[in-house]
């Protein structure tokens, strides 16, 4: 999602928490509301999708499910669609995204964990099957202590991957 969606996501959202018994808010959040929440979610490494049928239908979002060292793994996640973006595969196209996501950001934690950089992780260097998305072209990754343009590298992988994966449209 780009802060360009958030008037479609506080829509949304505020639809959720006025007509129906499945939200913990029980008042309307604002479209700064929704903005703070995509930039807490993404300076956390997670992120806020959207399911884009000609115009957004349905947003998701995933973070950290508490804080300690117990939840570590514990995560929480959030989707709601619009009306017309019901019965038409956004739900699971949201699930998905979501579910990607948290594997690649998983890869990249552990490439970092042994000193590494993919350096150019894209679309094009990420196979997506069944069983989830794959990092293709190891080769030319690069050592994280070595490499002055590792830490611009590494932003740029992750960024990468939120453009990848947070647009969702169904097939």
């Amino acid at each position: 999602a780009t802060p360009a969606d958030a008037t479609a996501i506080t829509a949304i959202i505020n639809h959720v928490i006025l007509n129906t018994t499945i939200s913990f808010n029980s008042v309307a959040k604002s479209e700064a509301d929704v903005l703070a929440m995509m930039s807490e979610r993404r300076a956390l490494g997670f992120e806020m999708f959207v399911a884009d049928l000609d115009g957004v239908v349905g947003y998701a979002s995933y973070a950290q499910f508490r804080a300690g060292v117990g939840y570590a793994h514990s995560m929480e996640h959030s989707l709601a669609l619009a009306v017309e973006g019901q019965g038409r595969g956004a739900g699971r196209a949201l699930m998905q995204a979501i579910e990607d996501h948290a594997i690649m950001m998983r890869y990249i934690m552990r490439m970092l964990g042994v000193g590494l950089v993919h350096g150019d992780l894209s679309e094009f260097n990420v196979l997506v099957d069944s069983y989830g998305p794959v990092i293709i072209d190891l080769p030319q990754a690069v050592d994280a202590a070595a490499n002055n343009n590792a830490g611009w590298m590494l932003e740029r992988d992750v960024n990468n991957m939120r453009a990848t994966f947070g647009r969702a449209a169904p097939e």
